[in-house]
């Protein structure tokens, strides 16, 4: 037994020494987690997250808070649904503190409170937001285990227990996304329109998701024709 367990320690110092996570990459992958939230809502009045519709019911079921009283906790209805738009220009200045990169423990805490809160309670809601959530999450252990003081800084070399952690953590967001595109292109094979090539042409002139009027006559063409678009619909899904 106590070969065995020395035997895990060696591998664990040797997985440690091996690698350093704490690189500009995650702060990247932060930053662009934190951009993508952080245009979401400033480009869009907080109405469209969290309304009621004509006859007084919400969008989003998890807006009721009588029935679910446990979406009090969700950051944006601290101070209740009313205040709604208040905690939206909070969420705006986590997020760009996020970007910055200081104060990575706390940021890294908060910004997930944020992509939690927004992906439960938006009506608005795609799976980019899900995604936001889900490895928002998995960053706060590389972020608490990081000795920087921002996530932009170089570091040449750092052995510690804490790289395994970190370590570990990155390897399940590579899972996770692995999964996620994976699936995202298996996933279509069933859909008569992908499988035969067509489905950008029909997606790309849908009237809320399609391209703008200006564009049509540049990109029709190319969607029309019978040796380009399944080239670029088959393209799609080899990529994922």
């Amino acid at each position: 037994m106590n070969n065995l367990l020395s035997r895990i320690e060696g591998y664990a110092i040797q997985l440690a020494s091996q690698k350093i996570p704490f690189t500009n990459t995650v702060g990247l992958a932060r930053s662009v987690l934190a951009m993508g939230t952080l245009l979401t809502l400033l480009a869009n009045p907080v109405h469209y997250f969290f309304s009621r519709s004509v006859d007084g019911v919400y969008y989003s079921p998890l807006l009721d808070l009588e029935v679910f009283p446990l979406n009090k906790l969700n950051f944006f209805f601290l101070f209740g649904i009313e205040n709604a738009v208040f905690m939206k220009w909070i969420a705006i200045v986590i997020l760009i503190a996020v970007i910055s990169g200081y104060f990575m423990k706390i940021t890294s805490l908060l910004h997930w409170w944020v992509a939690i809160s927004f992906m439960l309670s938006s009506s608005a809601l795609d799976g980019g937001d899900q995604i936001a959530a889900i490895l928002s999450f998995f960053l706060i252990f590389i972020c608490w285990t990081d000795p920087r003081k921002t996530h932009w800084q170089r570091i040449e070399n750092h052995t510690a227990p804490k790289n395994i952690v970190a370590i570990l953590a990155i390897w399940l967001i590579r899972l996770q996304m692995a999964v996620i595109y994976f699936h995202a292109s298996v996933g279509k094979f069933s859909v008569e329109e992908w499988s035969n090539g067509t489905a950008l042409y029909y997606w790309l002139n849908h009237s809320s998701f399609g391209i703008t009027s200006f564009w049509r006559p540049i990109l029709n063409p190319i969607l029309s024709s019978e040796i380009l678009l399944p080239l670029i619909t088959y393209g799609a899904l080899i990529l994922e």
